[in-house]
């Protein structure tokens, strides 16, 4: 089974700094575990991650991490 959420800027956008959002993907596929992890928007305001398994919330250790790495706060959506 597979869900999708997304990791909404608080912000204005999202704000990686070079290879941050490379960096962000690989936490994410390593520790959620997600099958994808993309940029929506121009200019991107929203990480979207399919991931395995039940509908769960993200980590707030992983959460943090990415934030960092995205320059904003970032908001958990369950997409349905």
């Amino acid at each position: 089974m597979t869900f999708e959420f997304d990791l909404v800027a608080e912000g204005s956008e999202l704000r990686f700094e070079e290879r941050g959002f490379e960096r962000a993907r690989f936490l994410l596929s390593e520790f959620q575990p997600a099958l994808r992890v993309t940029l929506e928007g121009e200019p991107p305001s929203r990480i979207r991650v399919r991931a395995h398994g039940e509908p769960v919330a993200i980590a707030p250790g992983l959460l943090a991490q990415v934030e960092q790495l995205a320059g904003t706060t970032l908001r958990f959506e369950l997409r349905t």
